[in-house]
């Protein structure tokens, strides 16, 4: 048996050889459709607001824009508009008493929002705290121990609160949800009064459980419905169209918090189903350390959140406090495959650009890794079912018309040699390839021609098959194609098409991909789609001519 040793430990190195070299295949299914992509991007300008203006330039833009690919920009909803309440009655809105001048937290914001209007970006925002004469602070649990933003408070606090620590924890008194709907209410009229922006979605409270040593307030599970119950009917009278997202806890892919969020919104209410558009999480342990998610735990909120209850899934912020090194981008890229591959995401937002994705107008390593999926997985792309070969191969694709895009990152030590797999359908003659890597920063590596290709170690490919279909797509505008009301209160929506190509069908498809209405086209335009019988919830409504596609956000109330 000694003899023999040599010739089995040769064998082994062998065998291990061939495998490693052995060509590796990724697999496509372009029928099994889930997700619509609505955008990624990141939080804020170049400076924080508390230092001097000028915040941002053009350099900044460019990078976090043109040279990223961000679709989405997160800022904050200050709480100083409202620094005294302007009456007492909430109904009634004094505006002389809002405070939106060029040195306030919000004024301060309108030059930024509005060049990142200009091109065409999603503006989201969150609410850290409410005005403080809102908040209550009887209970030291709410109450954090120090404060980031007042180095001479005491430490431990005492009661009475010191003003200058008001802005860190103390939750929501209920007495005042129908006072917050005024502010959130005053806050969206005025950015769209001043700047001409519609922001596209609101957050009440960003993490929401947590009294943090800064702008904070606690608005635990019940509060939370039953305050977003308020805001939202608010809302809806004042006829404005904004989206909800929250609550902003920690993923806690164990489930933790989360679940009874889900069972007071979902369960013990309506709040969530009737105002709550998108069910979003923070990936962090505690508010600070990173928590780049599981395989696991993202199907389980995916299958809680997305398939029972019909709410897509976003990430609002991730990432803090990152080494600019190659184990930290190929840590958040992997960290962005299991979110948009297990909990099929359609949004996904980083904590602040500057110094985490962008460092002196330059992308960092870490910005270099998701620009592998910010700059090409562009909103509109469908996520479709992948799997490769070689489990070291970590996969997500997308399509979007005739085009497809896929991500590929070889988690392991050795290069993989790879062909693609679509099935019946056939593939372009070619495409391109994108890399990120120790040595590489996204660019174009080369263009293949016979589908075979070489994954590097410790690297992330993009695989670009252009559609060159998309130039024709974009003539469907609202000069020719009319789709209206996209926030649907009584069972119809109306399309109007007027181009000169044949209308093929309009269909309405939900966020995890199933057909849900369809319409085969004929001569009778105007159409009429009829949504009596969908339940509430956000869609995705697509108009096929013979030649392009537009697909529309339809949000069902």
């Amino acid at each position: 048996m000694k003899k023999l040793f040599p010739i089995v430990w040769i064998l082994s190195i062998v065998f291990s050889l061939n495998k490693s070299f052995a060509q590796q295949t990724i697999q496509i299914n372009l029928d099994k459709e889930y997700q619509t992509i609505t955008g990624f991007g990141g939080f804020g300008p170049k400076k924080v607001w508390w230092e001097s203006a000028p915040y941002h330039d053009k350099g900044f833009l460019d990078v976090t824009i043109d040279k990223l690919g961000s679709t989405i920009f997160r800022t904050e909803i200050f709480e100083d508009l409202e620094p005294v309440n302007d009456n007492n009655d909430p109904n009634v809105l004094d505006e002389s008493k809002l405070k939106f001048g060029a040195t306030t937290g919000n004024g301060k914001q309108f030059p930024f929002l509005k060049d990142l209007n200009a091109r065409g970006i999603k503006i989201i925002a969150s609410v850290w705290t409410p005005p403080y004469w809102m908040k209550d602070f009887s209970d030291p649990k709410t109450i954090p121990d120090e404060c980031y933003n007042c180095w001479n408070c005491p430490k431990p606090w005492s009661y009475p609160i010191p003003e200058n620590r008001k802005m860190c924890g103390g939750v929501l008194r209920s007495d005042m949800y129908e006072e917050y709907a005024e502010y959130l209410v005053a806050y969206v009229k005025t950015i769209k009064k001043q700047t001409g922006i519609d922001l596209y979605a609101i957050s009440i409270q960003n993490e929401a459980l947590f009294p943090n040593p800064f702008q904070s307030c606690v608005l635990a599970q019940k509060p939370y419905a039953d305050a977003l119950k308020v805001i939202g009917a608010r809302f809806k009278k004042e006829g404005l169209p904004q989206l909800f997202f929250g609550p902003e806890h920690m993923a806690e892919y164990s489930w933790g918090g989360n679940r009874e969020y889900v069972n007071q919104l979902f369960t013990q209410s309506t709040s969530g189903k009737d105002y709550l558009d998108i069910f979003a999480v923070h990936g962090y342990l505690d508010g600070v350390a990173n928590d780049f998610g599981t395989a696991t735990g993202w199907t389980n909120l995916y299958n809680e959140i997305t398939v029972k209850n019909g709410k897509p899934l976003w990430m609002t912020e991730t990432g803090n406090l990152v080494p600019n090194d190659l184990t930290n981008g190929l840590k958040f890229a992997q960290s962005m495959h299991l979110a948009l591959k297990f909990g099929h995401i359609s949004g996904w937002v980083f904590w602040y650009f500057n110094e985490n994705l962008v460092k002196d107008n330059l992308l960092t390593h870490t910005g270099n890794s998701m620009k592998m999926y910010y700059k090409h997985i562009l909103p509109g792309f469908i996520n479709v079912e992948s799997s490769a070969t070689d489990k070291e191969i970590l996969v997500t694709a997308f399509k979007r018309n005739k085009g497809i895009v896929i991500v590929a990152i070889n988690n392991g030590t050795t290069s993989k040699t790879v062909s693609l797999s679509t099935g019946k359908t056939t593939l372009p003659a070619s495409f391109k390839v994108y890399r990120y890597s120790a040595n590489e920063t996204g660019e174009l590596i080369n263009t293949v021609m016979n589908n075979s290709f070489s994954l590097p170690a410790k690297s992330v490919s993009t695989l670009v098959f252009e559609d060159n279909t998309t130039a024709i797509e974009e003539t469907l505008n609202s000069s020719n194609l009319k789709i209206y009301p996209t926030e649907v209160y009584y069972n119809e929506i109306n399309i109007d098409y007027t181009g000169n190509n044949n209308l093929k069908n309009v269909s309405l498809i939900s966020i995890d991909g199933k057909e849900i209405k369809n319409i085969v086209c004929n001569d009778n335009i105007p159409l009429i789609l009829n949504t009596e019988g969908v339940p509430k919830g956000l869609y995705i409504l697509k108009v096929n001519t013979d030649k392009s596609v537009k697909s529309e956000k339809i949000n069902i109330r």
